[in-house]
């Protein structure tokens, strides 16, 4: 009886020890903004960033969350499932790094850049490929900022290997048979 029990606990255990992967795309953005003539008449002012990082998505009530690293801390890109816009689009919000003021750095402002999501091949919350294009701001000295990235799937990233796991299992049960064996 307990033999058995051991074996239907090694059957759990290897059936809970399948494989987790995650899937990751590897992601580059720019961003840009340009400042007019400010109203003391300094002159007109360009600044742009770009950058690289590994994005995730995930799968939220309402559409889908991009979530990557990047130098102001950690950015997101909120895309509605249901939503589309003008461009052909859904619908996207995000707190992705941006120039704020003239002379800052970049920095995230939650919720305060608002532009579109699309994607090609795969689906909307699991693409081969996506893009997002985001805008701030307004014209003259408070600067127009724009935000754009480009996703492209990576080779999924196993997150946990379930070898040692299955190693380990089998040895307390070979270890277990062979200590009944001798008794």
């Amino acid at each position: 009886m307990k033999t058995t029990v051991a074996i239907l606990a090694t059957v759990v255990i290897l059936a809970l020890a399948a494989p987790a992967h995650a899937d990751v795309w590897d992601f580059s953005w720019v961003s840009t903004a340009m400042f007019g003539q400010g109203p003391d008449g300094s002159p007109p002012v360009n600044r742009q960033a770009t950058g690289t990082a590994t994005a995730t998505i995930t799968a939220v009530p309402d559409g889908i969350q991009i979530n990557f690293p990047s130098p102001p801390g950690n950015a997101n890109v909120h895309a509605f499932s249901g939503q589309t816009n003008s461009t052909g689009g859904n619908f996207a919000i995000g707190a992705v790094p941006m120039f704020f003021s003239r002379e800052g750095a970049l920095a995230l402002a939650s919720g305060s850049s608002g532009g579109s999501y699309t994607f090609s091949g795969g689906t909307f919350a699991n693409p081969d490929s996506f893009s997002v294009g985001l805008s701030s701001g307004g014209s003259g000295p408070a600067g127009v900022e724009r935000f754009s990235g480009t996703g492209t799937r990576h080779a999924a990233a196993t997150a946990a290997e379930p070898t040692s796991i299955i190693v380990v299992a089998a040895g307390l049960l070979g270890a277990r048979m062979l200590g009944r064996r001798g008794r």
